[in-house]
């Protein structure tokens, strides 16, 4: 904890900033000192947002960094700070080259991260391999039960990838069992849209190698060898799966799902209508375990123990009972974390936990932005990747909000003499007081996160936290840490029982906010790049000094303009050449509406448009049963199933979308349009089309920066081979 403590001397003179730069180890340990010259941010948290740059920096770029450029960065900034160890006149240039060493620990770090992963994918088409392994996880999915296998044995494999998802039937298998079968699979999917959710860079981190289907029922066999650790997470699996399933045979029936989802993780008996529900009111947060879950599990065992300790008058004279109950608390954390299923929100959650419980035991301030930057830092050491993630984003926006306006509003209440102790209803007034301020802070912090990510806002969302969260706070989550204190006597249906009644007042809210007048509001996708922008922006209003946080605020309102002002794609080409577009009317049209379900909704999501109809374009005047020719925005498009149609395409037609068969390279040579055949989409992916003033625009789901057949000159030949595309692309 010499890190907490040394950050908060933020008036450190030069002379002793000298001593914490000696040698290439103190380098890194000049994280939390304030060198006198910014004025704006201070630098413990600024060095955190660097760190975050260099990460992101490592996702954003289109090929794998090598560990030995991203290594040789770092160390030559840690050197050139050691050679400038003795300048003192030169700080500001130290300053700038610990800014680049952070940066490059942040790429180096999640370069290793990834490079040591070592997941596998299966190719991208369907193949049957013969499977043996165990189950870790299993779900219901809308054709059957879905199963999570931990693979032993897998054809054709001699090092096996981790796991596998199958659907299939298992009539009699319990979590835990071993299995084999035969099942059709084939590697993760890449992203239905450009710049969309990237479902495979993800299974890469899960070690996920692929999914499909078993084409025989999962056969039940004996007991194999598997390693220590397996058998250790074979147990654990085994034991949540179980909990959750008592859960469900203790709880009313209505709300077992979700009270076993809140205690364990797992959400297989969660209804769609439960999901809808609190989507639309704005409460489909409290689904993932994250920050609130673990505050008032672990923060009720911790008021429940310092009272307990309080109890003990010779205990409580002589010791200070917050300690013992901190270390408490890390113990009931803990236990929730593994429990839950520790999922990389959990872990997030868990980990500022423990920061909060540290700071009480070590007479530090519990709540301050370097907890909440020292709880980032560890959670992107630990996973890199879950910067992306929109849980990161959000979980970390509400924190950070929360740390700056309490703080602010503490010392506003003390000058305007609130009081805190007196009457029953004083006491209720501040309670409600406080909470609104935290469901509007954290939503405010969160709301554009979470619209730019899924495209929708619920509009009542304010409404429906302030109705429903004082009744999960004060009485679903304790009940929760109730049921764990009951377990071992078998009376766990009391606390279940009154956790189900909360449940169900939280589902009246969440069901009639859903009946309201467009309760949930689409909008279209923002551009390329604005999710990164806009947490600058939120940074500089929430952590920033003087002008920077009017800066903060005039970017943010020039962003939200451009985003207005953005253009949408009108077509979009998938990957087997299946094509849907938005007419200059506004309608949306598709010539097959059996294919490309899951990619045509992304479509029209990203468009603003997620319930939009989408009709049969077969009956259009303008399209026949050699495929069409449209007029969008003033440009001509043609779309033809076959190479011998081109010619006369090419002489009405700007873009040519080819279906079935490639054009031929005199053919593209000869015709003036731009062509997308399938050799195009097989390199590219799906393809959103933008119309403009000077031409079309074509974004693609790949990233195609290095044409593999092309000849690389002397300069290339040796940096080409180790620059490669990422392992997900």
């Amino acid at each position: 904890m010499a890190l907490l403590s040394h950050t908060q001397r933020e008036n450190d003179s030069p002379n002793t900033l000298k001593a914490a730069l000696r040698g290439l180890g103190g380098s890194m340990g000049a994280w939390g000192l304030h060198f006198g010259f910014i004025s704006y941010i201070t630098l413990f948290d600024l060095y955190m947002i660097t760190f975050a740059a260099g990460i992101m920096l490592y996702f954003t770029l289109s090929f794998e960094t090598p560990l030995a450029y991203a290594g040789v960065l770092y160390m030559a900034c840690l050197a050139v700070l050691f050679l400038l160890r003795k300048q003192t006149r030169r700080y500001k240039l130290r300053q700038m080259i610990m800014f680049l060493a952070v940066g490059a620990f942040g790429l180096l770090s999640a370069a290793f991260h990834t490079q040591s992963q070592r997941s596998v994918f299966l190719p991208d088409y369907d193949r049957a391999y013969d499977v043996t392994g165990w189950v870790e996880g299993q779900d219901q999915g809308r054709t059957g039960p879905r199963w999570m296998i931990r693979v032993t044995v897998l054809e054709g494999y001699d090092t096996p990838p981790k796991r596998i998802r199958i659907r299939g039937k298992g009539d009699g298998l319990q979590i835990g069992d071993f299995i084999q079968t035969r099942a059709v699979l084939k590697g993760p999917l890449y992203p239905a849209t450009p710049h969309g959710y990237n479902a495979r860079r993800a299974a890469y981190f899960q070690g996920l190698a692929a999914s499909g289907f078993a084409v025989k029922s999962l056969e039940n066999i004996e007991n194999i060898h598997t390693s220590t650790r397996q058998n250790w997470a074979r147990s654990w699996a085994q034991i949540r799966y179980k909990l959750a399933a008592r859960i469900e045979s203790q709880s009313p029936k209505n709300t077992a799902g979700l009270q076993a989802a809140l205690i364990t993780g797992l959400r297989r008996g969660i209804s769609e209508d439960h999901v809808t529900a609190l989507r639309a009111s704005g409460l489909a947060h409290i689904l993932a375990i994250s920050g609130l879950h673990m505050a008032i599990f672990a923060g009720s065992f911790y008021s429940l123990m310092a009272w307990g300790f309080a109890c003990i008058p010779a205990f409580a004279r002589s010791r200070d009972v917050r300690k013992y109950a901190a270390f408490a608390g890390i113990l009931a954390a803990s236990f929730y974390l593994l429990i839950s299923g520790a999922s990389v929100a959990t872990q997030r959650a868990y980990i500022m936990a423990v920061i909060l419980f540290l700071a009480v035991m070590l007479d530090r301030q519990a709540l301050s932005t370097r907890s909440v930057s020292i709880a980032a830092f560890i959670t992107l050491i630990l996973h890199p990747e879950s910067l992306l993630s929109v849980g990161f984003q959000m979980s970390f926006a509400a924190v950070l909000a929360l740390v700056i306006v309490y703080r602010h509003w503490s010392d506003w209440k003390s000058r305007q003499g609130w009081v805190f102790t007196g009457s029953l209803i004083l006491r209720i007034r501040n309670g409600f007081v406080s909470l609104s301020v935290t469901s509007f802070v954290a939503g405010a912090a969160t709301g554009l996160f979470a619209v730019m990510q899924f495209q929708r806002w619920a509009k009542y969302g304010l409404l429906g936290n302030l109705a429903a969260m004082p009744v999960f706070t004060l009485l679903v989550m304790p009940m929760a840490l109730a049921t764990f204190l009951l377990l071992p006597f078998g009376q766990e249906y009391l606390s279940l029982w009154v956790m189900g009644k909360g449940l169900e007042q939280v589902l009246w809210v969440a069901g009639h906010i859903e009946t309201l007048p467009k309760a949930m509001f689409a909008v279209k996708k923002p551009p390329a790049g604005y999710v990164g922008l806009y947490a600058a922006c939120f940074l500089m209003v929430c952590i920033g000094r003087r002008g920077l946080i009017s800066t903060g605020l005039l970017f943010g309102g020039i962003l939200a303009v451009l985003w207005i002002k953005s253009a949408v794609p009108v077509m979009r080409v998938s990957t087997n050449g299946y094509v849907t577009w938005q007419s200059d009317e506004g309608a949306y049209y598709t010539l097959n509406r059996r294919a490309d379900h899951f990619g045509r909704g992304q479509f029209l999501q990203q468009n603003g448009h997620p319930n939009a109809d989408v009709e049969s374009a077969a009956r259009l005047e303008y399209c026949d049963s050699r495929g069409c020719l449209l007029r969008i925005k003033g440009k001509k498009i043609a779309i033809i199933e076959t190479p011998d149609l081109l010619p006369e395409a090419c002489e009405t037609a700007e873009l040519i979308i080819l279906q079935k068969r490639q054009a031929g390279p005199r053919s593209k040579y000869l015709c003036s349009a731009k062509i997308i055949d399938p050799e195009t989409l097989k390199q590219s992916g799906a393809v959103d089309i933008y119309a403009e003033p000077n031409g079309w625009r074509l974004e693609t789901t790949r990233i195609t920066v290095r044409n593999n057949n092309a000849k690389p000159n002397k300069a290339q030949n040796q940096l080409l081979p180790q620059l490669n595309r990422h392992p997900w692309d």
